[in-house]
C-alpha cells in the first residue's frame, strides 16, 4: 500500500539519458529546472488543488516495464520518478505516450476508487531531511582577538618565523625582503580585520616602504609608509583566505636598508610594535529577523553534500547590495550562484557526481551600508524510510535493582578482560564473561567532577557546565537517582571521592547519600574501596529485614586506584614489584611535582609507580568480588542489573604527562564499561560509547519511559545510531581548555589555549589522528575538506551555547573539603 497526497490537473513527462550532460539536461528542463536526477529515468511532474490518494501501486506496464522508484513532495509540487528496470534501448516516443496513457488511466482509476487517507505510509514514502544553516551558525558566532605584542615583554617569539630581528624594549625590526609570522584563528566564518602597528625610520634612504601582504599565500593587501611617521595600518583578511587554526601572513618589502651606527651592523626594513587581529563585526544574528551579513564580505563553511540536494534561500538585499553563494569542491571546481539582486527566495535541485564534502562561501558585494539578510538557508537531503532503523520504547521488564559500581582513575586497558597481561582483575574478568563488554567506552572528560555529572545528567559537560574546580551541578538539572525515585525506587549512594560530594550537588535523587572520605592510618590517601564495601554490606542486611523493600538504585563509587597510589599491606608485594626502583607513591605531592617538571622518574621508578597503581587495581578488585558475593548471599545478584564503569583513566608519560585533567589523548578518556541484565546479550560489543549513555541505558534496562532532554544514547537502541555517531570530548581545568570529536575513523583535537599547554610541554593547537592508532603516536597532517569539515563542527561545539538555560553555580570551598581535594591531588591555582 502506498498513501500519498496528489494535486491533480496537469502531468508533464520528461524523459533523459545518462548520457545527456548536467548542462544539456538544465537546458531541457529549464521550465521545471529543480527536477534532476541522473540514470535512465522518466520524471512526472504533477500539481496544482490537493487531492487525498490511498493506492496500490505495483509496476506500470509500457512497451518496457517500469516501477515506481521513489516520490519526492516539494512544497507544492510533486514529482514522481520512474526507472526503468532494464535498459533495453533508448525510449520511443510511442512508448512515452503509452505510458503517459497508462498514468493518466491509473491516476484517473485511483481516484474512481476513491480510497482516500490522509496518514502517509512511512516505510515506503520518500522524504526530505533538512538542515537549516541560518539557525545552526546563529548559535555559535563570536568574535575573536589576538594581539601579538611584538616587544620583548611580550615574548613573540611563538609566531615569529623568517625574517625578524630580536626583540627590542618597545619593538622588533623586519631585517629582510620577506617576514613570516604566523597567528591563530578558529571561526573561519567571518572576515579578520588586521590593526598593524609599524614605523619607517628616517636613515640613508629617506624614501616610502612598499608594503604586499599576503595570508596563506593568498594576496590581501598592500600599503605605503612614509619615513619618520608611526603609522596604524588596516586591512581586512577575506573568510575565503583563513584556515582554522595556524594561518601564515607575510610581509613583502620593496628594499632593505643597513645601519651603518649600529653594533650589529644590521640590515632591516620597518620596525613592528604589534599586530592585532579581530574577528569583524560582518555577521550579526537576530533570533527573528535572521543572519545580516554587512558589505563587502565573504563567510564560509564545509558541508558534507549528498549526491542529490534540494537548495532553498530565502534572501533580502538592503541598499543595493548583491549576494552569490560559491559551491566548491576540493578539486577547486565549483557552481557559482548569483542570487537575483531583487529576488527574495532561490529554490535549485543540484545533482553532484558523488557524495563529498564541500566548501559553501556566501557573499553579499555593495557599499559599507549595504548588507544581505539571510532568512533561511536550507539544504534538504533526500532519505529513504523504507529501511532505516526501527526505534522502539524501553522494553516493558519487571523493575530489578540496580547497582552502578563506578572505579575511579580506572584506564581499561589494565584489566584482564580489556587484554592486560598481568592479574589485576580476576572478579572482574569473570564477570565480564557473563556480561556485555563494550570495548569501545569513553569518558566525556578526563576528571571526576563533568565525568560524574555526566553519569548522573546523561548530558555532555558543555551543557551541565559542573566542568571547573568550584562549579556545582545545578539543581535544575534532573538526575538518574530522582528519576528512578520518581519511579519507586530506594535511592542509595557510597561515595568515596570529594568531588561529588552534598556540597558539588550530587546528593540530588538519594534517599541515602554516604561519604567515606578518610583513611587511616594513612592521612593522605582516600577512602578504599573495602571501606565502602563493608558499608555496602551492612545497608544490604538492613535492607533485607525492612518490611517494604523497594528495588534498589545503589550507587557505589570507590576511589583506588586513584592517586596517591597507596594499596593496602595485603597487596604491596604483588605483581613482581621488587624487580623495579622503589619510589614514595604514598607522598601526596609526588605527582605533582612530576606535573610542573620538577622531578622525573626513571624508567625503573615508572615502572614501580605503575605497579602500585595495579596492585590498586588488585585490591579494589577483590572488593568487588566480595559485593557480588554479598548479592549472591542476599539472593540479589540475578535481579540485579550490574555496571562497572569508570569516571577517566590515567597517564603514565603516555604524552609526557602524569596523572589526569590535563589533555584528552585515549588513556586519560578510555574507561571500561560493563553491563550484566537480561535485555542484553553476554559478549564484546563494538560499538563506541560514552558514559552519557548510562542514563537512557538504565532506564530502558529497567523499562522506565523517560521525556528528559539529555546528549546519550540508550545502548538498546538500534545499532546504527551507535556506529554513526560523532562524540565530543571537553576538558576545562586550570589553565587546560580542550575540546575533541572522534567518529568511527578519525579523532580530532582542539587545544585552545595553546600558550599553556600541559606539562609545560608544547602541544599543537589542532591534533588529528586516525582511530585504529588507539596509542595516539602517529598524528595525521590536517588536509582536505573532510578534516576541515570535522574542524567545523568541533568549533560549532565549542562555540555554541549550552542546550539548557541554568545559571551556573559556583561554590565556595570551606577548608576540610580543600584539603581532602588536594589530598587527591587537585590542587586550586
Amino acid at each position: 500500500m502506498l498513501s500519498f497526497k496528489l494535486t491533480f490537473t496537469s502531468i508533464v513527462i520528461y524523459h533523459f539519458s545518462l548520457k545527456t550532460t548536467l548542462k544539456n539536461l538544465r537546458l531541457r528542463l529549464s521550465v521545471h529546472k529543480e527536477c534532476l536526477w541522473w540514470g535512465d529515468l522518466v520524471l512526472i511532474y504533477v500539481h496544482t488543488r490537493t487531492i487525498g490518494i490511498n493506492s496500490m501501486i505495483g509496476s506500470l506496464k509500457a512497451s518496457e516495464k517500469i516501477v515506481l522508484e521513489f516520490i519526492k513532495d516539494y512544497g507544492d509540487r510533486l514529482y514522481l520518478f520512474i526507472q526503468k528496470e532494464k535498459r533495453v534501448g533508448a525510449m520511443r516516443s510511442s512508448s512515452l505516450i503509452l505510458l503517459c496513457s497508462s498514468l493518466s488511466v491509473l491516476l484517473t482509476c485511483l481516484i474512481v476508487i476513491g480510497c482516500f487517507s490522509e496518514k502517509p505510509d512511512t516505510n515506503l514514502l520518500s522524504f526530505v531531511a533538512t538542515f537549516d544553516i541560518v539557525q545552526s551558525l546563529g548559535t555559535n558566532f563570536q568574535n575573536e582577538t589576538l594581539e601579538i605584542d611584538f616587544s620583548k615583554e611580550g615574548h613573540p617569539e611563538p609566531y615569529l618565523l623568517n625574517g625578524w630581528g630580536e626583540p627590542e624594549d618597545t619593538f622588533i625590526w623586519a631585517n629582510g625582503l620577506r617576514s613570516r609570522i604566523l597567528f591563530h584563528g578558529y571561526n573561519t566564518r567571518a572576515d579578520v580585520r588586521v590593526e598593524v602597528h609599524c614605523s619607517l625610520p628616517l636613515v640613508t634612504i629617506p624614501k616610502d616602504q612598499d608594503v604586499v601582504v599576503y595570508v596563506n599565500d593568498n594576496q590581501c593587501s598592500r600599503f605605503r609608509i612614509e619615513p619618520g611617521q608611526d603609522e596604524i595600518i588596516q586591512f581586512t583578511i577575506p573568510a575565503i583566505f583563513l584556515r582554522s587554526g595556524v594561518n601564515f601572513l607575510e610581509f613583502q618589502f620593496t628594499y632593505t636598508m643597513r645601519f651603518p651606527n649600529t653594533e650589529k651592523k644590521m640590515t632591516g626594513t620597518m620596525k613592528f610594535k604589534k599586530i592585532v587581529f579581530q574577528t569583524t563585526n560582518s555577521l550579526t544574528y537576530g533570533a527573528d529577523s535572521g543572519l545580516i551579513q554587512k558589505s563587502p564580505s565573504t563567510f564560509c563553511l564545509y558541508g558534507q553534500l549528498p549526491t542529490c540536494f534540494r537548495f532553498e534561500i530565502q534572501y533580502t538585499n538592503i541598499l543595493g547590495a548583491s549576494s552569490r553563494i560559491d559551491i566548491i569542491r576540493e578539486d577547486n571546481n565549483r557552481e557559482s550562484i548569483e542570487l537575483p539582486q531583487e529576488g527574495t527566495r532561490y529554490v535549485q535541485i543540484f545533482q553532484m557526481p558523488r557524495q563529498e564534502v564541500c566548501k559553501l562561501c556566501f557573499s553579499s558585494e555593495g557599499s559599507a551600508d549595504s548588507s544581505t539578510l539571510w532568512k533561511k538557508i536550507q539544504i534538504s537531503t533526500p532519505i529513504s524510510t523504507g529501511n532505516g532503523p526501527v526505534i522502539t520504547p524501553g522494553p516493558a521488564l519487571p523493575k530489578n535493582n540496580i547497582v552502578l559500581y563506578v572505579i575511579d582513575t580506572l584506564r581499561n586497558d589494565h584489566l584482564g578482560c580489556y587484554g592486560y597481561d598481568r592479574k589485576t582483575s580476576p572478579h572482574m574478568d569473570r564477570f565480564a564473561r557473563h556480561s556485555a563488554l563494550y570495548q569501545y567506552a569513553y569518558a566525556p572528560s578526563s576528571w571526576t567532577r563533568p565525568s560524574a555529572a555526566s553519569i548522573v545528567t546523561g548530558l555532555l559537560p558543555h551543557n551541565h557546565r559542573a566542568t571547573v574546580r568550584s562549579a556545582v551541578l545545578s539543581s535544575e538539572f534532573t538526575t538518574l537517582a530522582e528519576v528512578l525515585k520518581n519511579n519507586g525506587y530506594y535511592t542509595v549512594a557510597f561515595i568515596s571521592n570529594s568531588n561529588i560530594v552534598k556540597e558539588f550537588g550530587f546528593d540530588q535523587g538519594f534517599d541515602e547519600f554516604h561519604e567515606f572520605l578518610d583513611k587511616e592510618p594513612i592521612t593522605y590517601a582516600p577512602t578504599d574501596s573495602h571501606v565502602v564495601g563493608h558499608a555496602f554490606d551492612e545497608f544490604l542486611a538492613k535492607y533485607r529485614t525492612s518490611q517494604n523493600q523497594k528495588p534498589l538504585f545503589i550507587l557505589v563509587w570507590t576511589v583506588d586506584p586513584h592517586a596517591p597510589y597507596t594499596p593496602d599491606k595485603s597487596v604491596r608485594d604483588l605483581l613482581d614489584i621488587d624487580q623495579y626502583t622503589e619510589i614514595d607513591t604514598y607522598d601526596w605531592a609526588l605527582i605533582p611535582l612530576y606535573q610542573e617538571g620538577a622531578m622525573a622518574p626513571t624508567d625503573s621508578q615508572l615502572e614501580f609507580i605503575k605497579t602500585r597503581y595495579d596492585q590498586e587495581i588488585v585490591f579494589n578488585d577483590q572488593a568487588f568480588g566480595r559485593l557480588l558475593d554479598t548479592l549472591r548471599a542476599q539472593s540479589l545478584y540475578e535481579n540485579t542489573t550490574i555496571i562497572v564503569t569508570s569516571d577517566h583513566g590515567e597517564e603514565f608519560l603516555d604524552h609526557d604527562g602524569y596523572s589526569h585533567g590535563t589533555t584528552l589523548y585515549n588513556e586519560v578518556i578510555t574507561i571500561p564499561f560493563m553491563i550484566k541484565s537480561d535485555a542484553l546479550e553476554p559478549g564484546i560489543k563494538h560499538d563506541r560509547i560514552q558514559l552519557i549513555d548510562l542514563f537512557p541505558t538504565v532506564l530502558d534496562l529497567n523499562g522506565i519511559q523517560h521525556t528528559h532532554t539529555i546528549d546519550g544514547v540508550s545502548l538498546l537502541k538500534h545499532e546504527s545510531l551507535l556506529q554513526n555517531r560523532v562524540m565530543f570530548l571537553e576538558e576545562q581545568l586550570d589553565h587546560n581548555d580542550l575540546t575533541a570529536l572522534f567518529d568511527s575513523e578519525r579523532k580530532m583535537i582542539f587545544n585552545r589555549y595553546y600558550h599553556h599547554p600541559p606539562f609545560n610541554k608544547n602541544r599543537p593547537i589542532i591534533e588529528l589522528y586516525s582511530m585504529d592508532d588507539h596509542l595516539e603516536r602517529r598524528p595525521l597532517k590536517r588536509t582536505g575538506f573532510e578534516a576541515e569539515l570535522r574542524l567545523q563542527e568541533l568549533l560549532h561545539f565549542y562555540l555554541s551555547r549550552d542546550s539548557h538555560e541554568v545559571e551556573t553555580l559556583d561554590f565556595s570551598l570551606h577548608p576540610e573539603l580543600d584539603q581532602q581535594l588536594n589530598e587527591l591531588g587537585y590542587m586550586y591555582k
